[in-house]
């Protein structure tokens, strides 16, 4: 998805994906997960996919509003 928007020219989305993922949402899960879910290493290992699952979210958030710009766009440049 990140690169889908860098090639529309949309770097500030693409890396708000990307640090979202890593970041944002990773790595205070990695820290969190022990503590209040489970104890031991499972707690870390499900923070990725939890932040994978996330992620997905978001950008079908934002390419669903991408493609409504995109269709204004071209029904603009038909009339």
């Amino acid at each position: 998805m990140s690169i889908f928007l860098q090639s529309l020219g949309k770097p500030v989305q693409a890396m708000t994906l990307s640090l979202l993922r890593d970041f944002i949402l990773c790595v205070p899960m990695i820290l969190a997960f022990p503590l209040l879910v489970e104890p031991g290493v499972m707690g870390p290992l499900y923070s990725a996919p939890i932040a994978d699952v996330i992620t997905l979210l978001v950008a079908g958030v934002m390419m669903a509003g991408i493609l409504k710009k995109l269709t204004r766009m071209e029904e603009r440049s038909k009339a």
